[in-house]
């Protein structure tokens, strides 16, 4: 009992207060309190101030403290970040959808759509009826007009395929120059300077053949009836002969001779490892002759290769 009451003489005399005892029997958070406000229970009342939103007007309230740190402005975090964005509430054209965009983009002309899913009905709506239409005598003089000052003026450069610039802007060659270039394209085709068709391709500009008519021109092209059909090696049209690269030179072999099986020097058959085609003199040439088949150890070795695959020194 002696020590019961030793140690409550060292703790503060308030209830359920277990602080170490500063001065006049009260611990020094009960004290500052006694001394400033004459009652050391004394509970500071909680100091509101009533804001209104900025984004959406909304009425609400928070702390003194809070609205001398600059708070208050914003209800929300969404409102925040609308305001703090300058933002703009915007409706979609299409789906009537409430979305958020910034002024400066709105002053550029967007603000209309909400997605890129409502832009695409919005335009296929906008050009409905217009596709196949041609353009009018007085859009076309406009139109060059536009295009001549703007390569007077260097706004747009000229082709290259167009020496003459902005020369033959908005005019037309005459009759007997385009007959003229006809002719000399007929004589080209004759001579077998242009590709077959050439003459006929003008007639179906923009047009695509039908299914009936895809199925007859693959049918007439099956098996023997193909142009390709039989022509290997030599006769195909891609034969690069002895030109060939280093991969397209090793899918012939493997291609004529299949893949390699087993180890020519060392005589190792096991099918689990690797093998490879070798080249013997480095020239890479299209002859079986000027390859060995070799496992991997043994193509490192001939190659003067290690382990790792660096140059010997």
């Amino acid at each position: 009992m002696f020590f019961d009451t030793i140690t409550e003489m060292k703790v503060c005399s308030i209830e359920e207060c277990e602080s170490k005892k500063y001065i006049h029997g009260y611990c020094i958070k009960h004290y500052q309190r006694w001394k400033a406000h004459g009652d050391p229970l004394y509970e500071k009342p909680l100091q509101q101030v009533a804001c209104t939103c900025l984004n959406c007007g909304k009425d609400f309230i928070v702390s003194t403290s809070q609205h001398k740190n600059g708070h208050g402005k914003y209800c929300s975090t969404e409102c925040s970040n609308v305001g703090r964005r300058n933002r703009v509430e915007r409706r979609c054209e299409i789906c009537d959808k409430s979305f958020y965009l910034k002024k400066s983009a709105v002053e550029r002309g967007f603000g209309i759509y909400c997605s890129m899913e409502c832009k695409a009905i919005g335009l296929s709506k906008r050009f409905k009826g217009r596709k196949g239409r041609k353009h009018t005598e007085a859009q076309k003089k406009v139109a060059s007009e536009r295009m001549k000052k703007e390569y007077e003026t260097g706004k747009r450069k000229p082709p290259d395929k167009f020496p003459g610039g902005s020369y033959w802007l908005g005019k037309k060659l005459p009759a007997e120059r385009v007959a003229r270039m006809s002719e000399i394209g007929k004589e080209r085709f004759k001579n077998g300077e242009l590709p077959e068709g050439f003459l006929h391709n003008k007639n179906f500009l923009g047009k695509t053949h039908t299914p009936e008519a895809r199925a007859k021109i693959a049918h007439s092209r099956m098996g023997t009836k193909n142009p390709m059909y039989g022509k290997t090696n030599e006769q195909h049209p891609n034969w690069k002969g002895d030109d060939v690269g280093y991969y397209g030179l090793h899918d012939w072999l493997t291609a004529r001779f299949g893949q390699p099986i087993g180890c020519e020097w060392c005589g190792e058959d096991d099918p689990e490892k690797r093998y490879e085609w070798a080249n013997i003199s480095g020239e890479y040439r299209r002859d079986r002759d000027d390859f060995v088949r070799l496992c991997k150890k043994c193509h490192n070795d001939y190659d003067g290769v290690n382990a790792w695959q660096q140059p010997r020194k």
